[in-house]
């Protein structure tokens, strides 16, 4: 059985997948070289029908603020990255440092019971596991805190010991340029099509 069968009709676009965010909500989203650029971007076009959005992006790689745009999003991160340094500097974009790292433990500060946590991911393996890839980072205690779980999925990620069982998604999401090309995505225990970074 292919990944696609074992999810199923939680397979669903990254546009359709962020509908679950709401306004007022809180936000976390994988870590530096794991961020979830697909989900990211869908994300951020709904920014104008979006208020007080809480979004916690350690080293963030993908802009959620941009000189010149406003927009509803309150954004932490731990290190000001080429993409969020110059609104660091502003002081649009709260800067947390983190100054102790456990891998089993969600670090100060990036604790907050978090309502969506959006993550890339392996496709599940015949058991239905599906692993992190390159960063686990923070993202297994991240998402086994989060009320869902939005999940690109990435065909080509190596498996760690990092795993999350495939039920426990809200969303997931393959390669947007897979072997399909169809960019189509899935939702908690689901799964978004991913962009290869």
């Amino acid at each position: 059985m292919d990944w696609r069968s074992q999810v199923g009709e939680k397979f669903t676009s990254a546009a359709e997948a962020v509908k679950v965010v709401k306004s007022g909500r809180q936000v976390g989203i994988a870590p530096f070289t794991c961020t979830p650029f697909t989900l990211c971007e869908a994300l951020y076009a709904r920014r104008a029908e979006l208020e007080s959005l809480d979004i916690d992006h350690a080293a963030g790689l993908f802009a959620w603020l941009r000189p010149g745009e406003e927009n509803g999003f309150t954004v932490r991160d731990n290190y000001a990255t080429p993409l969020n340094r110059e609104m660091v500097h502003a002081g649009k974009v709260d800067y947390l440092p983190i100054g102790r790292w456990r891998a089993d433990e969600v670090a100060p500060g990036y604790d907050r019971p978090l309502d969506v946590f959006m993550v890339p991911l392996s496709p599940p393996d015949k058991q239905g596991y599906c692993s992190f890839g390159p960063g686990v980072w923070m993202s297994k205690r991240l998402a086994q805190g989060a009320g869902i779980v939005l999940a690109e999925v990435h065909e080509n990620f190596i498996r760690t010991r990092g795993c999350l069982h495939a039920r426990r998604l809200r969303t997931r999401a393959g390669p947007r340029y897979g072997a399909d090309g169809s960019g189509n995505s899935i939702e908690r225990a689901g799964a978004v099509p991913g962009r290869e970074a």
